[in-house]
C-alpha cells in the first residue's frame, strides 16, 4: 500500500484511518475513538491508551496540520514482517524484496517490544534501536566526536517531551560516512547505545524487517 512520508514519518491509510507506522512504539493504539484494522486478513483492535495525549502533543510538532487516528507499533508489526520501499512510497506487511542491485543484511533482535540492530562505528559495535518514528539519531556521548558541534536539533518525544541540543558526529562504518546525532537521553542508557532514525539510515531505498529469520535487510546508500 502507498504511504505518505511527512517529516520522515510514515503515515498509512487503513480502512479510512490515518495511522502512524512506528517501529519505536511497543504498542498499537488509537488516538481518538476505538477502531479495528485488518492486516493480512487478521483483525486488530486499537483502543485507548494512557500515552495518547502525549503522542498527540508530540505529533502536533512533528507533523503539524496532519490528523492521525492511531499508531501501529511492534506488537502488530512483529506478527506480520514489514517491508518499506521509500523510493516508491510503498509499505508491505510481508517480505517483498524490490531487488535493488546491492543490499546489506544485519542480525535483528526483538527485545521487550523494541527492534535492535548492531552497527560498527570505528572499533565499536553499537546496539541501536531502529525507530521509524523519528528523523533524529541519538548516541551515547562516549561514541560521539564531541570536539565540535554540527548545529543544533529539536525533537519531540511522547515520553520526554521536547528534546533539543547540539548535534555531533559519529562514524557509521557500514556506509563509510559520518552521521550526526544528539546525545542519547539518559533514560535510554540501560536499553541501548543509541537510536537510529530509520529513513535517514536506509535513504534512499528500502528495508525489510524479517522477524522470522531475525534479520534486517536494506539497500545500500547509493544505487
Amino acid at each position: 500500500m502507498k504511504f505518505e512520508l511527512i517529516n520522515d514519518l510514515i503515515i498509512v491509510e487503513l480502512q479510512s484511518k490515518k495511522i502512524l507506522l512506528n517501529t519505536g512504539s511497543t504498542l498499537s493504539f488509537s488516538l481518538k475513538d476505538d477502531f479495528s484494522i485488518s492486516i493480512n486478513d487478521r483483525s486488530y483492535s486499537l483502543g485507548a491508551h494512557s500515552a495518547a495525549s502525549k503522542v498527540k502533543a508530540a505529533l502536533s510538532h512533528l507533523i503539524p496540520h496532519h490528523d492521525v487516528d492511531g499508531i501501529i507499533g511492534t506488537d502488530i508489526i512483529s506478527k506480520t514482517n514489514l517491508t518499506i520501499d521509500y523510493l516508491n512510497r510503498e509499505v508491505y506487511f510481508d517480505i517483498c524484496n524490490p531487488r535493488y542491485i546491492e543490499e546489506y543484511t544485519l542480525p535483528l533482535s526483538f527485545e521487550k517490544g523494541l527492534v535492535f540492530i548492531s552497527i560498527p562505528s570505528g572499533n565499536n559495535q553499537l546496539k541501536m534501536v531502529l525507530e521509524s518514528g523519528t528523523k533524529q539519531n541519538y548516541i551515547k556521548s562516549k561514541y560521539l566526536d564531541m570536539t565540535q558541534t554540527c548545529g543544533d536539533f529539536e525533537d519531540y518525544s511522547p515520553d520526554l517531551g521536547r528534546i533539543y541540543g547540539p548535534s555531533y558526529e559519529f562514524y557509521d562504518s557500514i556506509h563509510n560516512e559520518k552521521l550526526y546525532a544528539g546525545v542519547l537521553p539518559e533514560e535510554y542508557d540501560n536499553i541501548c547505545d543509541g537510536i537510529l532514525g530509520l529513513h535517514p539510515f536506509v535513504l534512499p531505498g528500502y528495508c525489510i524487517f524479517d522477524f522470522k529469520n531475525r534479520v534486517f535487510v536494506f539497500s545500500r546508500r547509493f544505487i
